[in-house]
């Protein structure tokens, strides 16, 4: 085994025991669901800032980097409306659907699973991983920002009536939020970085930045504080029944967002921007991501069906490491 391959496998059997830790603690009743709930607000607030800041100082900037804005912004609709097709189709009723469309337009690309994988497949030895990395976690900072604007509007329609009549207050606040600070992180990070590349070289991030002990021990944190709350959440007994929203998530995540991205990585190639090399081994491989955590939280804030959300992106991703994940081992590992 390769040692990128070994590096991505010890990171997979560390989440999954996380969350197997989490979901004993809770049913021992060894800790609260008060606890969950601030260990993952600590978990975004301070861990995920924190990445989210180093990351994007690190991005290699050039103006096809404008491609890490567009794909995630381009691809939340599209799952969306793919979610809708498919779901009306497998007749899900409106709540199932509303959660589906939700959980289709969100992948986990952060640093947590896909952003970390493309760190050790695309890794060089000479930095490419690093910068892979830092590009995939710039991406989920753009992801957070179009979801507020584009899915809270959705949970809110399939909400109750307070909802609708709070969703474009909500908006607002949650620009407001300190659970924001990973996007106010990631923007002082963009201003560091494009003041250290151009007129301060002092504000420049240091050489192997993301490479060094503690930026990894960061992640393994911030993983950690994620995995654990979601294992004390977790319901898996039930997880398999709604299968309709489970076959209806898959298709999304695992042919309809490949295709689109194959499509949107062609169309770059039309312009005087084209996503290639790094940039675009490093969009392919997100591409097959599954369901974002952040899904979970937007059903729970919008009064949707939050247990259902959780089941959806339990075994959407375990079918990411039984299915996607072997292949893409193969091909890059």
């Amino acid at each position: 085994m390769d040692p990128a391959t070994f590096k991505f496998l010890v990171f997979t059997v560390f989440n999954a025991a996380t969350l197997v830790a989490g979901y004993v603690a809770f049913h021992r009743g060894w800790l609260s669901q008060a606890f969950s709930r601030r260990l993952h607000v600590f978990t975004v607030v301070v861990l995920w800032a924190a990445m989210s800041f180093l990351c994007v100082w690190s991005v290699p900037l050039s103006w096809s980097s404008l491609w890490l804005a567009v794909f995630p912004t381009v691809l939340i609709p599209v799952g969306v409306v793919s979610a809708l097709g498919v779901g009306w189709m497998l007749r899900l009723p409106r709540m199932s659907l509303a959660v589906a469309m939700v959980s289709a337009g969100l992948s986990n690309t952060g640093f947590t699973l896909g952003s970390y994988l493309c760190y050790c497949l695309l890794d060089d030895g000479e930095g490419a991983g690093a910068a892979a990395l830092a590009m995939g976690v710039a991406m989920v900072t753009v992801m957070q920002v179009s979801a507020i604007a584009m899915l809270y509007p959705l949970a809110s329609h399939f909400g109750t009536a307070e909802d609708r009549r709070d969703v474009w207050r909500r908006v607002l606040l949650s620009f407001w939020d300190v659970r924001a600070m990973p996007l106010y992180a990631g923007a002082a990070g963009l201003t560091l970085n494009v003041l250290g590349g151009s007129s301060v070289p002092m504000l420049a991030a240091p050489s192997g930045l993301l490479d060094t002990g503690w930026v990894q021990a960061l992640i393994y944190a911030g993983a950690f504080g994620a995995m654990f709350g979601v294992g004390m959440n977790m319901h898996p007994w039930e997880a398999l029944r709604a299968w309709r929203d489970q076959v209806t998530l898959a298709v999304v995540k695992f042919a309809v967002f490949p295709l689109a991205t194959l499509g949107l990585l062609w169309l770059t190639m039309l312009t005087w921007l084209p996503a290639e090399g790094l940039m675009a081994e490093m969009l392919w491989i997100e591409a097959f991501m599954p369901t974002g955590l952040i899904g979970v939280m937007i059903a729970n804030m919008f009064h949707l069906d939050a247990r259902l959300s959780a089941n959806l992106w339990l075994v959407n991703t375990v079918a990411f490491l039984v299915v996607p994940l072997p292949v893409l081992i193969w091909v890059y590992g």
